[in-house]
């Protein structure tokens, strides 16, 4: 992500906005890279206190979702189809997807099955909401609907 802003220009700390997993990608952006980040906006994150909670939801939301957020061939098997059709995948996401700056889109779509399962489970299902959240030093807002059923229902983090 940092390496996209750096091409995209981006010369000074941006107001970055996100959703679900991308939740997860901007706070850790902020954490690595605070010069890059003034401040987050993120809708339905997908912060759990740990693995366990981050399961058990999963495990609750619908067939699709359960489908790509598991080692399973449905989800190996779409992965493996980007991989194979970059370009068409790329061209798809352009047409879904038409404000989307190009280097975002073009390396959207780069990637393999072992980052996709891994980037689940080593950004959803380990990286504790709490440590995140206290690493970061410029404003945060999270905002999760009651009916979302991805969101942790209970605090993540202290007030102080």
């Amino acid at each position: 992500m940092a390496a996209c802003l750096v091409e995209l220009h981006a010369d000074r700390p941006l107001l970055v906005g996100a959703h679900s997993l991308g939740c997860v990608v901007a706070l850790a952006l902020a954490a690595r890279h605070p010069h890059l980040v003034a401040r987050i906006v993120g809708f339905g994150p997908p912060l759990y206190p740990d693995e366990s909670t981050a399961r058990d939801h999963i495990a609750h939301l619908g067939f699709l979702e359960r489908q790509l957020a598991y080692d399973l061939p449905f989800a190996e098997t779409s992965c493996h189809w980007v991989c194979n059709h970059r370009n068409a995948a790329a061209g798809l996401a352009r047409l879904l997807q038409p404000g989307m700056p190009w280097p975002i889109v073009r390396d959207g779509v780069h990637h393999t099955w072992t980052s996709y399962s891994q980037t689940f489970r080593e950004v959803l299902l380990a990286v504790p909401a709490d440590s995140l959240l206290k690493r970061i030093d410029v404003p945060v807002i999270l905002v999760a609907g009651l009916a979302d059923r991805a969101r942790h229902r209970g605090r993540l983090i202290d007030d102080d």
